[in-house]
């Protein structure tokens, strides 16, 4: 939903209409083309509404964590989602398009946990790469494309985040 600031009225609710309950990520706001749309991972999939008005424009099943989803997804200029999380989930980018008002999604790629798949910390996106830890502790430096750049290692661990790039 949306709230006016100043007095706290409800502007908008999305209908739910699959009954998905929260998690632990906060909703990312993108521009998708001409529209400003808002990306929520929920207990049963990712959905993307109209920041105008609320209406569902997209949702899928194919990024939903069995437990909890923590990291938030990090949003891209060009209509890129990249999500990420603990539990075995790995990661997938999106990329999300529009035609005619109507939402699709092609993926990217996929990766498995043990490639690239932060548990809490919501990956750093710095110089064309996503920065992020592992479950196993070790820091990766992840192309956009997918491929590991680099990670720091097995005897260099970063524990599961917080961090920050400074």
């Amino acid at each position: 939903m949306a709230v006016e600031l100043q007095t706290g009225n409800i502007v908008w609710q999305t209908p739910n209409q699959r009954g998905w309950k929260m998690t632990h990520v906060s909703v990312m706001p993108m521009q998708l083309g001409n529209r400003r749309v808002c990306i929520y991972c929920g207990s049963g999939g990712v959905a993307a509404v109209s920041a105008t008005d609320g209406a569902l424009l997209w949702d899928s099943t194919e990024w939903k964590i069995s437990i909890a989803t923590v990291p938030s997804p990090v949003t891209f200029d060009d209509g890129r989602v990249f999500f990420t999380g603990g539990y075995n989930a790995g990661c997938l980018m999106l990329q999300l398009s529009e035609q005619d008002g109507k939402v699709t999604a092609k993926t990217v790629f996929r990766l498995t946990a043990e490639v690239f798949g932060a548990t809490q910390h919501t990956p750093v996106l710095h110089n064309g790469h996503l920065f992020g830890t592992r479950a196993d502790g070790e820091l990766v430096c992840l192309g956009l494309d997918g491929k590991v750049v680099w990670s720091s290692g097995p005897k260099t661990n970063f524990g599961l985040g917080p961090w920050l790039l400074a």
